[in-house]
């Protein structure tokens, strides 16, 4: 898949993933960069992440 996809470098996943095993094996396999967005702890409820969706 890496070949395939050649500019992917950085999946951005939000704070409610807790993903650990997910995060190193994409970092393992792919050596791609996992990096979690978390929403600022002043906030509650919802609220637009620094990082948006990129398709």
């Amino acid at each position: 898949m890496k070949h395939k996809v050649k500019r992917l470098h950085t999946i951005w996943m939000d704070g409610g993933t807790r993903g650990e095993d997910f995060a190193h094996w994409i970092i393992d396999v792919f050596r791609w960069t996992v990096e979690v967005v978390l929403r600022p702890l002043e906030k509650k409820g919802f609220t637009l992440l620094p990082k948006p969706w990129v398709v």
